[in-house]
């Protein structure tokens, strides 16, 4: 029995000092390669940090089950940064890409006097591995007497294969829809 004792403390004792853990994985969204939506807008757009859902602005990567009931919450596949501060510097980088003679910067200080400022809300930013990624939210531009000048709703899905890979893909490919759709409204008034 004594022997029993002491060869469970040696195994356990091994796993603790051999024990091999997973490593983590890190995520960062893909900026717009140079697709410019209008060469000539000169515009200096103040781009207000995005809001996310609260269960999607952690450090884990958040996917779902195909039935929409069970969120998965992935120990070792992390974002590099906040997500609400990912979306924030992609959407900016996207738009400096997508309008090469304006300038969008995070508004940090509310006195920069912005041509435009622009103001995501996340919906849902779910995605199901192996099926789908999904994109929904809200987007505000405004002038700069800070008056409204679209209010606009955004949707669209794409499929991903299986891997987590493929699910940040998925992602950047939205936010490059939605930063296309937003350039677009920021040159039309």
């Amino acid at each position: 029995m004594k022997k029993i004792k002491y060869a469970f403390w040696c195994l356990l004792l091994s796993g603790c000092v051999f024990g091999v853990s997973q490593t983590s994985k890190f995520y960062s969204l893909t900026p717009i390669e140079s697709k410019s939506v209008s060469q000539s807008a000169d515009l200096f757009i103040g781009v207000d940090k995005v809001d996310l859902p609260k269960y999607m602005d952690r450090a884990q990567i958040v996917t779902q089950n195909k039935n929409d009931t069970e969120v998965f919450i992935s120990e070792y596949n992390r974002w590099i940064e906040s997500p609400s501060v990912l979306c924030t510097r992609i959407l900016t980088q996207n738009l400096n890409n997508l309008l090469p003679k304006s300038e969008a910067k995070i508004r940090t200080i509310g006195s920069e006097k912005f041509d435009r400022r622009v103001w995501v809300q996340v919906i849902q930013m779910d995605g199901i591995l192996g099926n789908q990624a999904e994109l929904t939210a809200w987007y505000t531009i405004k002038n700069k007497d800070g008056k409204t000048i679209i209010r606009q709703k955004f949707s669209d899905k794409i499929e991903i294969a299986k891997t987590y890979d493929d699910l940040v893909i998925g992602y950047s490919k939205l936010w490059e829809k939605l930063s296309q759709d937003i350039a677009k409204h920021l040159i039309q008034k």
